[in-house]
């Protein structure tokens, strides 16, 4: 989410190359989190609460695990997991938000083989 997506997508396929049948597990935004955060009103309160630079800001998200499989024959999506996995009640009145997909997904961890 911090790189661009040609960024991403070089270093995915490095991987791949170098450790081929290795297993790739990354935290990944939503690209509508993405584009929320480009707005301008967004983008300086992220840098702002988070003292980064006026140019700082996330860069690429996706909308499925499954489209990173798109980049390369041999990416393999094999699981996700996000926060509203977990049924325990720590996260209280929050639970309610794992219901809608954008919320649920609005940030989470995929798991890919890279053959």
């Amino acid at each position: 989410m911090y790189l661009r997506e040609d960024d991403v997508k070089n270093l995915t396929l490095m991987l791949q190359k170098n450790f081929p049948g290795c297993e790739l597990v990354c935290e990944v935004s939503n690209v509508y989190v993405i584009k929320l955060l480009k707005r301008k009103i967004w983008k300086k309160k992220f840098q702002r609460d988070y003292h980064l630079g006026k140019d700082v800001t996330l860069q690429f998200g996706i909308k499925d695990g499954k489209d990173i499989e798109k980049w390369s024959e041999g990416i393999t999506f094999l699981d996700e997991w996000t926060f509203f996995d977990d049924t325990e009640n720590k996260l209280g009145w929050m639970n309610f938000l794992g219901q809608f997909e954008k919320m649920k997904k609005a940030q989470w961890l995929v798991h890919y083989q890279l053959n």
